[in-house]
């Protein structure tokens, strides 16, 4: 879910953060792998 609100995010801080548009496929990476592991830990109970 987060991980599709990286582009908004990145397009709504370029001023601030001009960084994010070069990053952005590796947060959107990073972002979706941690969902899923989140996912994985809330399926096993904790």
């Amino acid at each position: 879910f987060f991980y599709r609100l990286a582009p908004v995010l990145a397009l709504e801080m370029k001023e601030v953060y001009p960084e994010l548009k070069k990053a952005l496929a590796n947060v959107e990476k990073v972002l979706k792998r941690e969902e899923q592991r989140f996912a994985q830990t809330l399926d096993q109970g904790m």
